[in-house]
């Protein structure tokens, strides 16, 4: 009986440690805060979003011009909106989910502690999404792009 229930609560661990990667979300969603108005220079409009994504605050806008050229100025804080150390990686993905296309990759360069900068061309308007990856997980924007 001791070996029986050795064996089970065994087993159960195991179980606990393959389950647990999976409810743990790596992907966040990052919610829009408001549109910004097209204007010279941003004929587009744009959006601007926040979220958490693992234990990072992210606050950004992305902005599009008439050639469909997006502007994406992201700020990542630690709790209490202390600046994520320079050695921090953050990457930039923009795909379609509606589409099978190439996924773009935007260089983030980092403008200050914390604050990134990335430009990328978007071939075609409709549904897009940002994705907006830190070590301990991504964050997702959607977003439109106008005709």
């Amino acid at each position: 009986m001791l070996a029986l229930g050795v064996g089970a609560g065994f087993l159960l661990f195991v179980g606990a440690l393959f389950v647990v990667p999976f409810l743990i979300p790596d992907q966040t969603r990052l919610n829009a805060m408001a549109p910004i108005a097209p204007a010279p220079g941003l004929e587009r409009g744009g959006h601007a979003f926040a979220g958490t994504v693992g234990s990072w605050d992210v606050r950004g806008q992305i902005t599009i011009d008439a050639g469909r050229q997006a502007r994406i100025a992201i700020d990542v804080t630690q709790a209490g909106g202390v600046p994520v150390p320079a050695t921090l990686p953050l990457q930039l993905a923009l795909d379609m989910p509606e589409h099978a296309m190439q996924v773009l990759r935007p260089t983030a360069a980092q403008a200050e502690a914390g604050s990134y900068l990335a430009q990328s061309r978007l071939p075609m308007a409709g549904l897009w999404r940002l994705h907006v990856e830190l070590p301990e997980g991504t964050g997702l924007f959607d977003f439109n792009v106008p005709q």
